[in-house]
């Protein structure tokens, strides 16, 4: 299930990135910094 958050985070921050800012970005680009995100903040934690 956790997977699939990520996707949908990505899929999203890369429509407003394009609607507010017109910035073209892949899905998977968000959605992979969220994962590093999560896991540099488990890891310090």
């Amino acid at each position: 299930m956790q997977c699939c958050i990520y996707g949908l985070f990505g899929f999203e921050l890369s429509g407003l990135l394009k609607r507010h800012l017109d910035v073209t970005v892949a899905w998977w680009i968000p959605a992979l910094a969220a994962v590093v995100l999560v896991g540099v903040i488990s890891h310090v934690e």
